[in-house]
């Protein structure tokens, strides 16, 4: 229902994690309000983003739907603010998964 008729969500950002194929090298993503920050993870189980920002891609959804035009060199703070938001979610999933596990007492 938020996103009929124009109105926006409860959240101002999306935060996927891209494909399920552990044995590669598979990219996580981050999209607050037109931007969309791809970033190349670790792989093989591991969902961390590398360290190396110059690696990442960030795009405005707005001027490039199909995502031909890395913005991400010429925005290092916008980078920096998506990576933020990406950290505080995974922290957030730990917080949530750390909660179920004690309240279930494993």
């Amino acid at each position: 229902p938020h996103l009929q008729a124009g109105r926006s969500g409860p959240r101002r950002e999306f935060v996927p994690l891209f494909g399920t194929n552990f044995h590669t090298k598979t990219p996580a993503a981050v999209r607050w309000r037109n931007f969309k920050l791809v970033m190349p993870t670790i792989g093989f189980k591991n969902t961390r983003p590398v360290a190396n920002k110059s690696q990442y891609e960030l795009y405005n959804l707005d001027e490039d739907l199909a995502e031909t035009k890395n913005i991400a060199p010429a925005n290092p703070s916008l980078v920096n603010h998506l990576h933020g938001i990406f950290l505080t979610h995974l922290l957030e999933c730990a917080a949530l998964i750390r909660k179920e596990v004690t309240s279930n007492g494993r």
